[in-house]
């Protein structure tokens, strides 16, 4: 299975929501049988650099452009344009903590009416 996740957040580092991605996404990473597409997009910021040394792995492929969140956020959001896909390749499931939450061609998100 080829698994998309959004670790943009991960640029707010000592937050939360990146405290429990972070963790996240270094257990999911462990469990080889799968490929990890992950996501990260900033204007400004970088993704750690411990976070990105402890993921590496051929099971890993990081994304990383140069967009501010209000431009996925109009892209997104509200014209609901530019599926996941399109920066990542085709992943059978998307998991994202963002508020900004891509449109999908194929991939698997949470059910819309939970």
């Amino acid at each position: 299975m080829r698994i998309g996740i959004d670790i943009s957040q991960l640029a707010y580092e000592h937050t939360g929501v990146a405290s429990y991605l972070s963790s996240l996404v270094r257990e999911l990473v462990k469990n080889e049988q799968h490929e990890y597409a992950l996501f990260f997009a900033s204007l400004r910021k970088s993704l750690p650099v411990e976070f990105e040394s402890a993921i590496q792995g051929n099971n890993v492929r990081i994304r990383k452009i140069k967009l501010s969140p209000t431009v996925l956020d109009l892209f997104w959001n509200r014209l609901h344009i530019a599926p996941i896909e399109w920066f990542i390749g085709d992943v059978d499931v998307f998991i994202t903590s963002d508020w900004t939450e891509p449109p999908t061609k194929k991939a698997k998100k949470r059910d819309e009416n939970s």
